[in-house]
This record gives structure tokens, sequence and C-alpha cells, in this order.
């Protein structure tokens, strides 16, 4: 079909421009332009370089030094001219650790009576005994209330008869040496007062024990803990955390509520920590050899040797009295020997009236078998054993008649009574129990 003036299409084609080239001035004139950059740059580029090569060959190496500053930190030379560094400004304080009292919402118990109060757990429930007809005064038990998970918090004895009118150091001796119920006890501070920390031995079970006297009334505290057996540190170490924050909230109080000490108990923090005065003697029988055969009127005879052992001891010792026991092969001859006296090398320890000449059917308190005799020795001049040393002490006497003799140390029915040389505080004894060494008197 046909348009009527329909022209035929042409393919038109766009115009292209004839480009005439830079003239030769301007191409000069570029060239130029762009050397000069290119210099320049370099130019500056090398002398940046150098200036830093330069600075850093001058600089000098400072010494390690420090300097502590007023709130306990450090700083060292530093800079060009290896000055100390500026400490920290000691008008902007730390903000302070929080610190969580795991006590704040358990319950407190307070007796004002007998002037004392803790704080125990809210499942913890109390068993109040009043004891007067047995000789005490209160009996205070912390309990678990689930008796099926039944732990023993703690045990307040207060007692105001028989102890009122004793030093503690008297009642310590008296626990340890006639009831045989306080075992390596030492001395500690406790709410702000001198106290006694040991094992205490019950029917079948012992505990861990604090004895503490104040205005006349002599408190133990009594927590039954595992591991008591015979050492005091596996004994304290295993109190139940509960025990140990109880034990930190006991504090001593006046008829009015308020507290009498400044400072809380001792052991404040949870791993138990006190401060224990050690005040250690070991004593037993020395086991080096002595002559097995004795003649009959032998003066000077050795019957035994006792090793007196104050290494793990934090002060000088002072021995006043030692009480051995005699095991003869009858009765009778119990009286085999006279003229019994403790040496330390050559002085004589008991003089005079202190002499032991043992006499038939004696009354020392202390026999305790008809074949078995306690033996007392007074030393009028008593033995010192340095801190951190060991002593050994002899015993000789005269050989009357035929006999068999073994004078050893029994754990029980013995007696060592030592006191520290400069704090008069009561030692702790353990002594080692031997027969002694065999001698047949002929």
């Amino acid at each position: 079909m046909y348009f009527m003036d329909q022209q035929p299409i042409q393919n038109l084609q766009p115009e292209t421009q004839s480009q005439k080239p830079l003239s030769k001035t301007w191409q000069i004139v570029a060239l130029t332009v762009a050397g000069v950059l290119v210099v320049g740059g370099i130019a500056t580029g090398s002398y940046y370089f150098w200036q830093k090569s330069a600075s850093n060959s001058n600089q000098t190496a400072c010494t390690m030094e420090v300097k502590q500053c007023a709130d306990g930190s450090y700083v060292g030379r530093t800079g060009p001219n290896c000055e100390f560094a500026k400490c920290p400004d000691a008008s902007v304080s730390p903000s302070p650790s929080v610190v969580v009292d795991e006590t704040a919402n358990w319950q407190t118990y307070k007796n004002e009576k007998y002037g004392f109060e803790f704080r125990y757990p809210k499942d913890y429930s109390l068993d109040l005994v009043d004891s007067r007809a047995e000789g005490g005064a209160l009996l205070v038990m912390v309990n678990m209330v689930n008796k099926d998970n039944y732990v023993y918090g703690m045990k307040v004895d207060i007692n105001r008869g028989a102890y009122s009118n004793m030093m503690l150091a008297e009642i310590v001796r008296k626990k340890i040496v006639e009831e045989g119920a306080f075992l390596d006890s030492r001395k500690i501070t406790f709410v702000g007062q001198d106290a006694y920390e040991g094992i205490s031995v019950g029917q079948g079970i012992n505990f861990y024990e604090i004895v503490v006297k104040n205005n006349g009334n002599l408190y133990d505290l009594d927590f039954l803990s595992r591991n008591c057996e015979e050492l005091l540190e596996p004994c304290k170490s295993s109190l139940t955390r509960d025990q140990k924050l109880i034990l930190s909230t006991f504090k001593f109080i006046d008829k009015n509520g308020a507290a009498t000490t400044v400072s809380p108990a001792t052991p404040v923090s949870t791993n138990n920590s006190f401060v224990p005065a050690i005040l250690n003697l070991k004593v037993s029988v020395d086991q080096s050899s002595l002559a097995s055969n004795i003649a009959i009127g032998t003066t000077d005879a050795i019957f035994a040797k006792y090793f007196l052992d104050a290494s793990k001891s934090s002060e000088d010792i002072k021995v006043t009295k030692i009480v051995v026991h005699q095991t003869v092969g009858s009765p009778d001859q119990g009286t085999a020997v006279s003229s019994l006296i403790m040496y330390d090398n050559s002085n004589p320890l008991n003089n005079g009236a202190n002499v032991v000449t043992p006499v038939p059917n004696p009354s020392d308190p202390m026999l305790n078998d008809y074949n078995i005799f306690g033996r007392t020795f007074k030393l009028d001049k008593p033995i010192v054993i340095s801190k951190g040393s060991q002593k050994t002490i002899i015993l000789k006497g005269t050989a009357l008649k035929k006999s068999m003799q073994q004078w050893g140390l029994n754990k029980y029915y013995g007696e060592v009574v030592a006191t520290g040389v400069a704090s008069g505080d009561v030692v702790n004894v353990d002594i080692i129990a031997s027969d002694g060494f065999k001698i047949n008197i002929e």
C-alpha cells in the first residue's frame, strides 16, 4: 500500500567535524606542568620521611624505673624527656565495693540476762534448756528445723557456777588435764576477749569448741563438725558455711542489749580465720636404748629419758610438773627404787623435798593399777624449752632391790604442766603414750 506524498526514507548520519591537533606550544606547556607536579610530590615525601627518621634517631630510651603513687599504683617513665607519667588523681575516690551481708535477713537471738546475742538462719530453730539443776545456767541450741536434713548448728552453754571464780587458763587446764576433754587446744582472740579453741571430747562424738569468759560467765560454744578426732585444723576447717556465719555474728551485750565490744567476733570471714597464739609441746619417751640390767645398789642409775619437743611453739615453754607412770613386775616392786631426780643434762630439776622416793601403799591419786603407779615430779627448778627446739631430760635414781622397772607416759593419766614463759598462758601438751624401756634390777 502506498501513501500519498510519501518520500523514501533516507539513512541519516551525524556530521563529523574534523579536529585540529594541539599546537606545539600547548603541548610543551602541558608537559611542563605535569613535570613540576611530579617533582614537587617527590620532594615533599622525601622531606617528610627524612624528618621522621631524624626524630627517631634522636629519641632517648627511657630507663625501666617505676614510681609508686599515693593510691598504691605504679607509673613508669615516658615521653621525649623520660619523665614519670602522671599519677591518678588521689582526690577521686574509687567506688567502694559492695559487701553483701549474708546474715542480714537472719533471725536474731538476744539474751540480756547472760549478755550475748547471735544471728541464725530463718530455717533454723532454737531449743532453750535451763540447766541450773545441773550446775549450769543456760543451754541454747541452734538446730535445723528439717530433721531429715538435721545439721547441728551451735550450742552455747553458759555456766556461772563452778568456774565463776577461776581464771580462764585454770579452767582450760582443768578441762585438758583432769577431764581429758579438750584436745589440741590453743589460745585465740574471740569477740575481743582471750579465748581457747580445741576439740571437745564427747561420748562417742567430738565437737569443735571455743571457751571464753565474760563478766564472770563461762561460755562453751560447741559445733558438730567432721574430722574432729585428734587434730584441730581438720576439725575447724570442716565447719559448714552456716556455722561459720553464726559464729561471726556472736557478740557480748549489756543488760540493755547494746554491744559491749566495739568489734564483732574475731572470725568475721566465712573462711573462719582466727589469730592463734601457738603454744604446743609434745612429750614422749626417748627411744634411745638404756642399760637393760642394773646392779642392786647402783646410784644414779638411768631409768628413763623423756623428749620435750617445742618445735611447733611460737613461744618459749616452761615445764613445772611432770607425772609419769611406773610399771613393775609386782606391787611390792614399786618401792624397789629411791631418790628419783629429773635432770636437764647435769642440772637437777626436783630437789630437796621434791626428790621422789616411792613408799608402800602410795596415796598418790594417779595410782591406776596394782602394778602401775603414778609418780609426780614437781620441778622446783623448771625446765625451759626454747621455741622451735627440743630437750631431753633424764630420770635417775638408786636401785634398791631386785625388780622389773618401766618408766613411761600415759596419755590419759599422765600430766605435764607447762606455760608460756612470756605470756603465762597454758600450753597444749600432747603426751605420747609409752610403757617405757624395760629394765631389770638384779
